[in-house]
């Protein structure tokens, strides 16, 4: 059975202990909880999130993480904003040191704790920030800086190089 986990309070949670009772956390957070996450919201804008523990056949505590939220991002073609839809799964192996990264399966993202457990809220907004394009742009037909980069594109007169290179093949 799932426990479901929502608030504006942050829970420290044991993933080690978790994992070998093989707990299921399902829950929401409000973006504006999110002090790194800030621009990125409308009022009301919530991330919901999925996290399932288990302990693997080698002995390390595995989470399988689920995110999905909607949140607006400022397209970096056009400037304008852009609801952008994220949804992400990971795979982690919690470790506590070096050395058990080093003997971590490759199929895992490793997650170092440095005292044996983790900040709920913390690690969520985490695995946000890696789900966000880098580069985030509007599909080309809804995007208006397609339309002014193709432009553009037409009136640009040949450069030097392009000129020196048609007759480069003309002499050959």
């Amino acid at each position: 059975m799932p426990r479901l986990m929502s608030g504006e309070k942050s829970h420290f949670i044991d993933p080690l202990r978790f994992a070998h009772s093989k707990q299921r956390l399902e829950g929401s957070l409000q973006l504006r909880l999110m002090k790194r996450l800030q621009r990125l919201q409308d009022d009301g804008d919530t991330l919901h999130y999925r996290l399932l523990f288990d302990v693997d056949m080698a002995g390390f505590c595995s989470i399988e993480s689920e995110i999905w939220v909607s949140v607006i991002l400022q397209c970096q073609r056009c400037l304008k904003p852009s609801r952008f839809d994220i949804h992400k799964r990971n795979l982690l192996g919690v470790v506590n040191n070096q050395t058990e990264m080093a003997q971590l399966d490759s199929s895992y993202e490793p997650l170092l704790l440095e005292d044996g457990r983790l900040l709920l809220n913390e690690f969520i907004e985490d695995e946000l920030l890696l789900a966000l394009p880098v580069y985030p742009l509007h599909q080309r037909q809804e995007c208006s800086g397609q339309t002014v980069l193709e432009r553009i594109n037409a009136e640009s007169k040949p450069t030097p190089f392009a000129i020196l290179e048609s007759l480069k093949k003309d002499h050959h």
